[in-house]
């Protein structure tokens, strides 16, 4: 799970809740995380 600042939600999830959206961070590929947005 993730919280997110406002500033990220609106960039990368515009017009609509980021609330359950999710997204990968770290390395590309095997090494990458998925994160379930909790909070903005």
């Amino acid at each position: 799970m993730a919280i997110v600042n406002e500033s990220f939600a609106d960039r990368n999830f515009p017009g609509r809740s980021a609330i359950g959206a999710r997204f990968k961070f770290g390395r590309w590929g095997s090494k990458a995380y998925w994160y379930t947005i909790a909070a903005s």
